[in-house]
């Protein structure tokens, strides 16, 4: 070496890390070490199966009708939670691009009860007529306010589907 440089540490490194940094050799030990547990981590890598739905939703107006709900188990990396709870389709269109590009395939969670103000959820709009067939989907952000009665009952006041769009 042509310049050496002695440093002086105010928090010793700890040994492990001293012999990983000075042994050449411990470096190759410890990266085979590495790619090891990295190619046992990848074969048991938990995954869930969750439906892929054939029907596209609108990050635009309600998307036309789509009668054909068929769908095919996909494979997802672990999810929090039972994966009946969740099911995935793609999104067409620009009015959520801010956060969903155009022809992204999404999951989503079914809803179970809560608060969904602020929430990004897929709504399905049934013709009144014929409920079987006739349906269309939308994404959007839900947002909503509430009134209260004296006696503490709450019910929805207005509740709205917003764009997050760039444009």
């Amino acid at each position: 070496p042509v310049v050496k440089v002695v440093l002086e540490l105010i928090t010793p490194v700890e040994n492990a890390i001293f012999d990983y940094i000075t042994q050449e050799e411990t470096h190759h030990n410890n990266a085979s070490e590495v790619e090891t547990q990295a190619s046992q981590k990848k074969e048991t890598k938990i995954v869930s199966l969750i439906p892929l739905y054939d029907f596209y939703a609108a990050a635009g107006t309600f998307s036309e009708m789509q009668s054909n709900k068929e769908f095919t188990m996909v494979e997802v990396e672990k999810i929090g939670g039972n994966p009946d709870e969740y099911f995935a389709c793609k999104v067409l269109g620009d009015s959520m691009n801010r956060v969903i590009p155009n022809g992204s395939v999404c999951m989503f969670k079914k809803y179970t009860g809560g608060s969904r103000n602020g929430k990004i959820v897929l709504v399905e709009l049934f013709d009144k007529q014929d409920q079987d067939f006739n349906s269309s989907f939308t994404v959007k952000t839900y947002t909503s306010s509430k009134t209260t009665d004296s006696a503490g009952n709450w019910q929805h006041e207005t509740i709205s589907l917003m764009p997050n769009s760039l444009d």
